[in-house]
């Protein structure tokens, strides 16, 4: 619970600092700037909970897939490198991404919306992705999932945001991204009726 609670506070520090898409942006890197949100490749930032942090690709092309009545709507894809400039940040990312941190830190953000299309409550897993260099990674074993655990009602639905590492800073291979659908267990009061399988969903195409 600890390392989930953890976890959830860096997505919503990453989403108020850096990695959002409706504020203005800064090329500030020398100062704290929690209000400012990266939106162009090149864009540099600093945030006292995550040090130094620069949007290298960005893909604002809306990808949808349906899954058994579950919609998936990726509206947003970036590779972001950060530096930690102490322990603390880097104890953070390992926290956040269940794994080993490295200098500098590079992870794909996807901010998208699920949908339950569905007659009952959907219990959602978490989803993984697979960089462009083919590394799969999992939730909890180098990628964090703000969704997972959570329980979605008929009919609603809910903005996620899903870190995984990316091993390679190669622009080519941002075209290559995927998204790994978290298990979906669809509810009958504490009975699953029915389990929705992995799916991939191609990022940028």
């Amino acid at each position: 619970m600890k390392k989930t609670l953890l976890g959830s506070f860096i997505l919503l520090t990453l989403v108020l600092s850096g990695c959002g898409d409706n504020h203005t942006h800064t090329h500030e890197s020398s100062k704290s700037s929690e209000s400012h949100v990266l939106t162009k490749a090149g864009d540099k930032t600093y945030d006292k909970s995550q040090g130094n942090i620069q949007l290298l690709s960005v893909s604002n092309k809306s990808v949808s897939k349906n899954i058994d009545d579950v919609d998936y709507n990726i509206s947003s894809v970036k590779l972001l490198k950060t530096e930690a400039t102490n322990k603390n940040q880097e104890s953070r990312y390992e926290t956040t991404f269940g794994d080993k941190w490295e200098s500098p830190m590079k992870y794909i953000q996807v901010k998208y919306t699920l949908t339950n299309n569905t007659d009952h409550p959907i219990f959602i897993w978490g989803a993984g992705g697979i960089d462009g260099s083919g590394t799969q990674y999992d939730n909890n074993d180098g990628a964090h999932d703000s969704l997972q655990g959570k329980t979605l009602q008929p009919g609603a639905k809910m903005e996620g945001l899903l870190l995984y590492k990316a091993t390679s800073l190669d622009k080519k291979n941002f075209d290559k991204e995927k998204m790994i659908t978290g298990l979906v267990d669809i509810k009958s009061g504490d009975r699953d009726i029915k389990t929705i399988e992995h799916a991939t969903i191609d990022l940028t195409k």
